[in-house]
């Protein structure tokens, strides 16, 4: 069984949004590298990339300036990590 793990960008203005995935299912919102927390899933922190609702104040403004897509698909989406099982365990 393989499982592929991806993570998401978004580019705007001179700024890079990311969803990164932090292990345990759990994503960061990044900002330019710029931390503005980790989320349960990617879920939650695609919602609070595009409503500006994230959990550390972006320190360059708001994220409602940037126009991010309320689309995941209008991301780039690129891949982080694949696994495969070799054996049962």
């Amino acid at each position: 069984m393989k499982t592929d793990i991806y993570f998401y960008s978004f580019y705007s203005k001179g700024n890079t949004i990311s969803l990164l995935p932090s292990g345990d299912g759990k994503y960061k919102l990044l900002i330019n590298k710029e931390n503005l927390g980790e989320y349960s899933n990617i879920e939650e922190a695609f919602t609070a990339a595009v409503t500006d609702t994230t959990k550390v104040s972006w320190s360059m403004g708001t994220l409602t300036d940037l126009n991010i897509p309320g689309d995941i698909e209008g991301w780039e989406k690129k891949l982080f990590a694949s696994f495969q099982r070799l054996r049962p365990a």
